[in-house]
């Protein structure tokens, strides 16, 4: 999430890709497979680790579906806030206030059973304490008792994917109904870059001008003149 972040605010090399033929879901879908191949790699360095200092787990391929099935989740899920973040600060934000509680609170370090009833309940609607629910399930020899989970986890993957679908085939950060700056500088992306878009790779609702009585309608009809 971070990386893309950065690509779409300070190297504006998210631009380039809206312009050229690569179909958005296309891409989504690469900086999804990328982010959790990645977690893919760390978890089996934890795993050698662990097995080197005589850790014993049951490993087998439905074990390693559900490590990459998690990482396909939480790729997804940093995928959906570069996009919804408006600023590289806000990318940190989730990390500290989302990810890491979900670290400590996702059945991992703590049993989600000695918590409170109130808010064990929280728990186990966190993507993490699924994964490891089933992770831990399985490395115990416990078998594929747990398989909702699982379904859980790909519905999550669908869904993170589709809400950073939209949100990448808006228009954006473009016009503003509150603020005569923001239209000057950011109105550009919406004629220059999103605009070509429609009809060619898929509908676009362009706000070419924010109509919300605060800024004169003057100014208003000046930009669109322009």
């Amino acid at each position: 999430g971070m990386s893309l972040n950065v690509q779409r605010l300070y190297e504006h090399s998210f631009d380039n890709i809206m312009i050229s033929p690569t179909p958005m879901w296309q891409y989504i879908l690469g900086q999804m497979t990328a982010g959790s191949l990645r977690g893919m790699y760390a978890g089996c360095l934890v795993i050698i680790v662990g097995l080197c200092f005589g850790a014993n787990m049951a490993l087998n391929p439905m074990f390693f579906a559900v490590m990459l099935l998690n990482g396909m989740t939480f790729a997804s899920l940093g995928v959906l806030a570069a996009v919804l973040s408006k600023t590289h600060a806000g990318i940190s934000r989730f990390s500290s206030f989302v990810l890491t509680p979900m670290s400590f609170l996702g059945n991992t370090f703590f049993s989600a059973a000695a918590m409170p009833e109130g808010l064990n309940v929280l728990i186990q609607c966190l993507p993490l304490t699924q994964s490891a629910t089933l992770l831990r399930a399985i490395s115990w020899g416990e078998g594929w008792d747990n398989w909702r989970l699982g379904i859980i986890l790909g519905c999550n993957v669908i869904g993170h994917l589709a809400a950073g679908l939209v949100e990448m085939n808006r228009t954006g950060d473009d016009t503003n109904g509150r603020e005569r700056e923001r239209t000057r500088k950011m109105g550009v992306n919406t004629l220059a870059f999103r605009m070509p878009h429609h009809k060619a790779f898929y509908d676009v609702d362009a706000d070419c001008v924010g109509v919300m009585g605060i800024i004169p309608w003057s100014l208003n009809s000046e930009w669109l003149r322009a």
